[in-house]
């Protein structure tokens, strides 16, 4: 049955005669597996809009094999997936941006940028959703190869499909003014570009204020992981731009801090050691009185290191050391040890008899080891 059904569905897919395309519109309606996957293969083979826009209208409706068939064949339908997304009805539009995020299909930015100039916000909310989706699997992609939500679907070209999209980008910030969600467009070239990819230059210094502006607040509050690694990738250059200094000493959001511990090299750079010295304050940082009972404890030696690092005074990196040598780890207390011969001797045995007192036999090492040397 399901060889014949396929020979009938071929000759109507490759057939002159008009009125085939109407019966394969129709098998799309048929409560049968092997008559719609069918029917969607051939259509799809037609290449005619007309037939393509009737297989997205159904997409909700077709059968899991019809429809796996119709994603792993999308590219052949770009031109109408556009159409369908820009001139389409409410239902062909939400439908088009549901392929499109079932297919990750990045090729469709540039249209999703064009309705994010449309004044309707149920049109332009819905393609600043499916923006955001795409951007965040884009980055997983280029970053650790598991953006995909269905197993077995790798991008292998990820970084050329980045450099294309963020083109998409560069592009819609010329006409920032126009665009609704402007802070999710900067976000995103925030997201996928590296310091010196040209789009990002443009949301952070070539574009107009507001623009500028927008791409300031995204880096003292933006919590994607690209965003707060693109604040640390400038670290390693000549002259960051103002804002990067701002967001390092500005921010005091856990995920940054985090973000920044878990970033901080064991062996800076000779650049990075310059941009860090810049760094006067820490926000999160009490200079009278220093804590970090919420830090990870597995953070403390990159704590140390950036604190020392640092511009900041030399009494509070002292203070900050000392913390650490009073209530880090191991790990923690080794890396400040190096106060101990600038403290007062008194307080250096308090310390040492504390620890050797502690209830963690790594701290009772440490403080055996310290009252050894």
């Amino acid at each position: 049955m399901a060889g014949s059904i396929d020979k009938t569905m071929q000759v109507l897919g490759s057939t002159a005669n008009p009125r085939s395309l109407d019966v394969l519109i129709a098998a799309l309606d048929i409560e049968h597996t092997d008559i719609q996957k069918s029917a969607v293969d051939s259509l799809i083979k037609r290449r005619s809009s007309r037939g393509h826009l009737e297989v997205i209208r159904r997409l909700p409706r077709l059968h899991s094999t019809a429809r796996e068939s119709l994603e792993s064949q999308v590219d052949r339908i770009s031109d109408s997936l556009r159409q369908a997304l820009l001139h389409g009805d409410a239902e062909l539009r939400a439908h088009g941006l549901e392929l499109v995020r079932a297919t990750e299909n990045f090729d469709q930015i540039p249209a999703l940028l064009e309705l994010l100039k449309d004044n309707r916000a149920e049109i332009t909310d819905l393609a600043a959703e499916t923006m955001r989706d795409l951007t965040d699997r884009l980055h997983e992609h280029s970053h650790n190869g598991k953006g995909s939500r269905q197993p077995g679907r790798y991008l292998r070209n990820a970084a050329q499909i980045s450099h294309n999209v963020l083109t998409g980008f560069d592009r819609a910030l010329s006409d920032y003014a126009e665009l609704s969600h402007q802070r999710d467009v900067v976000e995103a070239v925030l997201i996928l570009g590296e310091a010196d990819n040209f789009a990002v230059k443009k949301a952070l210094a070539q574009s107009g204020s507001e623009c500028r502006r927008t791409a300031g607040d995204v880096l003292m509050t933006g919590k994607h992981p690209g965003v707060m690694q693109l604040v640390l990738d400038y670290m390693s250059k000549n002259y960051p731009p103002p804002k990067i200094f701002e967001a390092i000493s500005g921010r005091d959001d856990p995920e940054f801090i985090a973000h920044l511990l878990q970033w901080y090299p064991k062996r800076l750079t000779p650049q990075q050691q310059r941009n860090f010295q810049q760094i006067e304050s820490i926000a999160w940082i009490d200079e009278a009185a220093p804590s970090f009972e919420t830090l990870s404890p597995a953070l403390q030696p990159a704590l140390v290191a950036f604190v020392c690092a640092s511009g900041l005074p030399s009494e509070v990196k002292l203070r900050v050391q000392e913390w650490v040598v009073r209530h880090g780890t191991q790990e923690g207390r080794l890396a400040a040890a190096n106060i101990l011969g600038t403290m007062d001797e008194a307080v250096v045995q308090e310390i040492v008899t504390s620890g050797l007192d502690s209830e963690d036999e790594e701290i009772q090492a440490w403080a055996t080891g310290q009252l050894r040397s």
